[in-house]
């Protein structure tokens, strides 16, 4: 997917070169970033070659429109939420780019061919929610169902030792196979069971997911999804790529563990205020923000994950499964697929 060129202006060369430098150095962002510090310089540029968008001075705005894709004013104010061309300056370099990339690239229209398995995610910014403890109880659950595919997107998972396995393949593999064209789908060697349920074991080398193209990664989910092996796909999504969204668009329901301690629910809080300002509406309506409950048992760390689903946690999963299947709120919810921090902690 080619690049789109944002025209940066800006007069302090410092604070350009450095805002430059740092996204260009982001291989996942979709942007080329061009800095320039003068603005008939910037318009000579434009006289030869195109631009989907130029970051400016509000007072510099006049004249661009027309010449390029799209002009986001540089605001040293807090702009109106409402004005989708207004950035605020006083912030992080990369939470300029975050909303310049919202803008420029907006939040796709769902897939012609969407993914035929049914795809659930599970996210939180939260660590120590017991995240995976309870993705893998979910898969388990939804192999009573059809055929499930459990996905582990973290950079150091504990497999195999979690599992006690010994892996011949994992999702690096995966990476390499569909970077030289070889493989667009998994082949069955590289699955790995528990119980019923299918794992793809996760990547072995860290940076296979650091370095990934958050794009490409929900390609190939995407691509697993409509292969007709699956019923279901459960994502246990981490914080190692460096933008989760195009993964998590692909799921149908997200579900999203939190704690009970006030930092927590401020990550949380923080994660589903950035969304709305992004204006990723129809993301936050999938997902659903839970409050697990504690399980003194679990707290020293569970010594085999097959029998979980027959455990109380996976009771409760059970009973969260049926009552939204029934169109009742997820349990831990408090009426709201926006309720209050949970109860529940531990290290997975």
């Amino acid at each position: 997917m080619r690049k789109k060129r944002l025209l940066l202006l800006d007069r302090d060369p410092e604070y350009a070169a450095r805002f430059a430098g740092y996204g260009n150095q982001r291989e996942s962002l979709l942007l080329e970033i061009l800095p320039f510090t003068d603005r008939q310089e910037l318009d000579r540029f434009l006289e030869g070659q195109p631009a989907d968008a130029a970051l400016v001075p509000p007072e510099e705005a006049a004249g661009l429109e027309g010449r390029v894709g799209l002009v986001l004013r540089l605001s040293e104010e807090r702009p109106d939420p409402e004005d989708r061309q207004a950035i605020y300056r006083y912030q992080s370099c990369g939470g300029i780019l975050r909303e310049a990339a919202a803008r420029i690239c907006p939040e796709p229209e769902a897939p012609e061919n969407p993914a035929a398995s049914q795809i659930y995610g599970v996210y939180s910014p939260v660590h120590r929610c017991y995240k995976t403890t309870f993705s893998l109880i979910l898969g388990q659950l939804l192999t009573e169902r059809g055929a499930a595919l459990y996905l582990n997107l973290e950079e150091y998972s504990g497999f195999p030792e979690l599992l006690g396995q010994d892996c011949q393949e994992d999702l690096s593999d995966l990476f390499y196979r569909r970077k030289i064209g070889q493989a667009e789908e998994m082949p069955p060697s590289a699955v790995e069971y528990l119980g019923r349920l299918a794992v793809m074991p996760p990547v072995s080398c860290p940076d296979d997911i650091r370095q990934a193209d958050p794009r490409e990664v929900a390609a190939l989910i995407r691509a697993l999804g409509s292969g007709g092996a699956y019923d279901f796909l459960v994502v246990d999504c981490g914080e190692s790529l460096a933008d989760p969204l195009p993964v998590l668009e692909l799921c149908q329901r997200i579900y999203m563990p939190v704690c009970a301690d006030r930092a927590s629910a401020a990550k949380a809080d923080a994660f589903l205020g950035y969304l709305r300002k992004l204006g990723r509406e129809t993301l936050l309506a999938r997902i659903h923000r839970l409050s697990l409950p504690y399980y003194s048992w679990l707290a020293g760390g569970c010594q085999d994950y097959r029998g979980l689903r027959w455990s109380a946690f996976g009771k409760y999963v059970q009973e969260l499964l049926k009552e939204e299947e029934t169109g009742g709120n997820p349990k831990g919810t408090a009426g709201s697929r926006y309720g209050g921090a949970g109860s529940f902690g531990g290290n997975q």
